[in-house]
């Protein structure tokens, strides 16, 4: 099975639309509009991640195994044998999706940390970090 390479390359669009963009005010939280402008957009960038990562996971064809595991492990007539391969097939599966998730999730939290140091002049020390 290979990786879908349509949810990937519509995510970095997305996240290059992200960064672009402006936000919106952030009154009703009531923090500073700055920050409240980055947590929007790293929301938003988080958001679009998961719905990328969901499209990945119907592309791949993980619900059909993901079905096919549940009908056959976890029923009472376990067949230990056909579980193992199914497992590892589902496994097989998910893991081409969330790696790519992993990933385009650390871009909406370096995001967010970028956002806030150059949009905001917030320092580590400012969002509570050690380092």
């Amino acid at each position: 099975m290979s990786a879908p390479s349509g949810p990937g390359s519509r995510l970095a669009l997305l996240l290059a639309g992200i960064l672009i963009s402006t936000g919106a005010s952030s009154a009703a939280t009531g923090e500073e509009p700055c920050a409240g402008a980055c947590r929007e957009r790293t929301a938003s960038c988080h958001a679009d991640v998961n719905d990328a990562r969901d499209e990945c996971l119907r592309e791949a064809g993980c619900q059909a195994v993901r079905e096919r595991f549940r009908a056959r492990c976890l029923s009472g007539r376990r067949d230990e044998e056909a579980c193992g391969v199914l497992r590892s097939d589902l496994r097989t599966c998910i893991e081409i999706c969330r790696d790519v998730h992993r990933r385009e999730a650390e871009m909406c939290r370096s995001l967010a940390a970028t956002c806030l140091r150059d949009e905001c002049g917030a320092t580590a020390t400012d969002r509570g970090e050690s380092r």
